[in-house]
């Protein structure tokens, strides 16, 4: 039990940084401020595909870092906006020409720090999405704009689904260069070749140098049009995960339990060892997945609440994050009538409802007094619907795709 209880705690603290950028103003930018950049009628397309990769820039931030807590990692990726001037002065004596006094480096997005906060030299990184696919993105990192990222030794990071095509790209360019420069060293023309070589290597550096984000173009294009639906996501991902981890380790507890009880039982009432068998087996199934999925639901809910307990400001008793099942006070559904109201007529959806009724029951949870809301009162039919109710829940994949095919019109409509 208490390697799950530590292990809903670290998954606690991943989930936070999901919702750290969704709209902690601190840190600078958020997917909430993003969505609402303004967007030129007459250049939709490239203004939302500029600022999805805003969005990808800060998801790949709290991907990072997710990973590392539950990694035990001390490293942490920082956008160099959010660097301290210590920090930023590291980065300037790597690069003093291109350094800026406060904000925009011109070659670096973000870095790697280490558990000392000292920038980690070889982890500065740029990222762009940019281009229709990963071909297209070759083409323009092999244009001279894009020279000094290079030249420069900056580790490009692109959308993950591009990666493929890229790297292909680059490997049909790089066999045609060889092939033209063996040809013109045949031909005696070693200037030539001399020049091939150049672009040669330059191809071989873009190549090298490469990788992907931990987000497609299109998540970070719905990131920018739906910030909250693409956190909650990334939350239930991670809670799932936790889930799928305590159900493992309950299942095999339950299992065990079962399997002793009926073996006694069996031969304490001298059952025939085959019946015995038998009984066994379908006793420890059922006691196995019960201690299962109950610990799923533990782990899944206390990791996504006590994410959600993290990156709030107040004290919400987060003991509750630590393998309680967490739920919502009876008492609350009429304390936050209003809020409740907003959700029921529509005008606030289950992620919102999530971050409203945390920021309002400070006082309420207090008092300890827990109740399960059921899934009767939520109006999508799925399967995972909000689990441990709604403070304690997060949408469940189901419900992700019932919400999904909502959302396809608005995400459509910019195309």
């Amino acid at each position: 039990m208490g390697s799950t209880s530590e292990e809903s705690v670290l998954y606690a603290s991943a989930n936070k940084e999901h919702l750290a950028i969704l709209d902690d103003k601190t840190l600078g930018r958020t997917l909430e401020g993003i969505s609402k950049y303004k967007v030129n009628p007459k250049y939709q397309y490239q203004n939302i595909n500029q600022q999805a990769g805003y969005s990808a820039e800060i998801k790949e931030q709290a991907h990072a870092n997710a990973h590392n807590i539950l990694m035990k990692n001390g490293e942490r990726l920082v956008q160099y906006d959010n660097l301290s001037s210590r920090q930023k002065a590291q980065i300037k004596k790597f690069f003093p020409d291109y350094a800026t006094p406060n904000k925009n480096h011109e070659l670096v997005d973000y870095v790697r720090v280490d558990r000392n906060g000292n920038v980690i030299a070889n982890t500065l990184t740029q990222s762009k999405f940019v281009g229709k696919d990963g071909a297209e993105c070759f083409e323009k990192f092999s244009s001279k704009g894009y020279e000094k990222y290079f030249k420069n030794g900056m580790k490009m990071e692109i959308p993950r689904d591009f990666l493929g095509d890229f790297q292909k790209k680059a490997s049909i360019e790089i066999k045609s260069l060889e092939s033209k420069i063996a040809k013109q060293k045949g031909f005696g023309n070693f200037q030539k070749a001399a020049k091939l070589k150049e672009k040669l290597q330059k191809c071989e550096t873009i190549k090298a140098n490469t990788r992907p984000a931990s987000t497609t173009k299109q998540e970070a294009i719905d990131a920018r049009l739906n910030p909250n639906l693409s956190t909650a996501k990334d939350v239930a991902s991670l809670s799932y995960q936790a889930g799928m981890n305590a159900m493992q380790t309950g299942a095999f507890v339950g299992g065990v339990v079962s399997c002793v009880t009926n073996i006694y039982e069996c031969i304490a009432n001298g059952k025939d060892p085959n019946k015995a068998i038998k009984h066994t087996a379908l006793a420890t199934l059922k006691g196995g997945l019960k201690g299962g999925v109950i610990s799923y639901f533990n782990a899944f809910s206390s990791s996504s609440l006590g994410g959600m307990m993290q990156s709030s400001a107040n004290k919400i008793i987060k003991s509750l994050g630590k393998g309680l099942m967490p739920a919502m006070i009876v008492s609350a559904l009429t304390t936050n009538a209003t809020i409740l109201g907003r959700y029921f007529s529509g005008k606030i959806d289950e992620v919102e409802l999530l971050k409203q009724l945390v920021k309002a029951n400070t006082t309420l949870i207090s008092s300890g007094a827990m109740a399960v809301v059921g899934q009767v009162l939520i109006p999508i039919p799925v399967v995972g619907a909000l689990i441990g109710g709604f403070v304690g829940a997060t949408l469940s994949e189901t419900c992700f795709n019932a919400l999904e095919s909502g959302q396809k019109v608005g995400i459509i409509m910019w195309r």
